[in-house]
């Protein structure tokens, strides 16, 4: 899977890097603890709290530097294990998942392993940043499902709590 929207990278990410013409300057990266990579050829390459246009530039310019004469570089994300969404409630599976750029609350929920018998479904809580400001919308889920409302995106840092239906 690859990620098309860009966020700066932390320790732990994964990314892949393309050198077109030259398949084997390519390859996949995960970000040390100290932020760096080691790149072929050219070393430790700093690139925690960087995007993949940052990195692009930065290997494109260090392998003209003796190595290629006009490389093509490519920078595409794969995992963002530094940023985290996070699902309480009556899941089966609530914790903290990497995010994926684009995932969406059902996603999120999927890769809980789904809802509890007693979840109450139309009342998951989304809790967000928003402009320095926590923001809560109630999130109708059987209505995504249904196809009534449409499926919110999730970002690093949001919380989805699913509550326990009270009849149950």
């Amino acid at each position: 899977m690859s990620i098309t929207e860009e966020g700066d990278l932390g320790p732990g990410d994964r990314f892949t890097i393309t050198v077109f013409h030259e398949p084997e300057m390519g390859g996949e990266f995960t970000v040390s603890p100290q932020g760096t990579i080691s790149y072929p050829y050219i070393g430790n390459v700093e690139v925690a709290g960087k995007t993949c246009s940052d990195i692009e530039f930065e290997i494109t310019t260090r392998l003209k530097d003796g190595y290629l004469s006009n490389p093509t570089v490519s920078c595409s994300i794969t995992e963002y294990n530094s940023k985290l969404v996070y699902i309480l409630g009556a899941v089966k599976a609530p914790g903290a998942y990497p995010y994926r750029a684009g995932s969406t609350v059902v996603e999120v929920i999927a890769r809980s392993g789904g809802f509890e018998i007693q979840a109450d479904r139309n009342r998951l809580q989304l809790r967000s940043q928003v402009g320095g400001e926590e923001t809560q919308v109630i999130v109708p889920f059987q209505d995504i499902v249904d196809g009534t409302q449409r499926d919110l995106r999730m970002m690093p840092g949001d919380v989805i709590f699913v509550p326990k239906n009270a009849f149950n």
